[in-house]
């Protein structure tokens, strides 16, 4: 039978209960590393965390081909369709949101590790926000190895949320602030709006040094003017769009397939600008709003 390394006879002892002092030195080192280990990450059942006591290992997510676990040595990130990238932990400087937002899949939160040389590592975009025992895994993996971990779960680009929007303040009081994509509104009450208009389960405390408007706030009664003006441009294509899709039915000038037809694309237009030219509305009933709770 071969000899077991140290690491298995500390993870045997671990399981059966074996008595710390009866074992050898290396030994102990091993069953202290990997109680440490435990310690730090038992405690959070529904995380999808694992952790392979023998090793040291720390699997934080895995999804298909997408993983991210690290050890005693770094963390490995692995996302579909690329290789695995290995960081090692006195390369890291810390753990950060990053993110993004397209009109096709909305907001999309990325754990971002940052290098001592300023060099960032992205993995896997969640979309969304990630659950909440994602994020406290991968706080205690960061405070296993000394590592600071700001992480809030709100997708942002640059150390800044990646787009305009109601917000819990970043400063901890209870009270949202509206990002204008510049700087902050003053303090506005929790319930001037349902809680799903807010962007984030809670801001990173970083935010509490971007900019924030001292009282006067113009940006919101500035925005609602320019948003009836561009609701009333896209009015009119919209309905520019099914007059001419009319024009084009009677007169028998269709042509292609019925997803591709003259009629059916301005049909789909109108469409797409009607129902833009409804989220303009929707956003300059919620920025007046805004305006009259700062007392513009």
């Amino acid at each position: 039978m071969p000899k077991m390394t140290p690491a298995a006879e500390a993870a045997y002892a671990l399981d059966f209960n074996v008595s710390r002092d009866d074992l050898k030195p290396e030994v102990q080192a091993e069953y202290d590393r990997i109680s440490k280990v435990a310690a730090a990450c038992q405690p959070a059942p529904k995380s999808g965390m694992t952790v392979d006591a023998a090793t040291g290992t720390v699997t934080v997510w895995e999804r298909g081909t997408a993983i991210l676990y690290s050890d005693d040595h770094g963390v490995t990130v692995r996302k579909p369709l690329a290789s695995a990238r290995r960081v090692a932990w006195a390369e890291i400087s810390r753990f950060e949101d990053g993110g993004g937002y397209d009109s096709q899949s909305g907001d999309r939160w990325t754990l971002v590790i940052v290098l001592h040389t300023g060099q960032k590592v992205a993995t896997r975009a969640i979309a969304g926000a990630p659950a909440p025992e994602t994020l406290t895994a991968v706080r205690r993996v960061a405070e296993l190895h000394g590592i600071a971990a700001d992480v809030a779960g709100a997708p942002m680009r640059d150390g800044r949320p990646v787009r305009r929007g109601l917000y819990h303040d970043p400063g901890g009081q209870a009270g949202l602030r509206y990002w204008d994509g510049t700087q902050w509104s003053p303090l506005l009450p929790l319930d001037i709006v349902s809680s799903r208009r807010v962007k984030a389960r809670e801001s990173p405390a970083s935010w509490s040094a971007l900019p924030t408007a001292d009282g006067n706030w113009p940006y919101a009664a500035a925005r609602a003017t320019r948003l009836i003006a561009l609701f009333a441009v896209l009015a009119a294509a919209s309905a520019a769009l099914v007059a001419a899709a009319l024009v084009v039915y009677r007169l028998g000038w269709d042509y292609g397939t019925n997803d591709n037809n003259p009629s059916t694309l301005a049909g789909l237009g109108s469409v797409i600008c009607a129902g833009r030219a409804l989220g303009a509305l929707r956003e300059r009933k919620l920025l007046l709003k805004l305006d009259r709770a700062i007392g513009g």
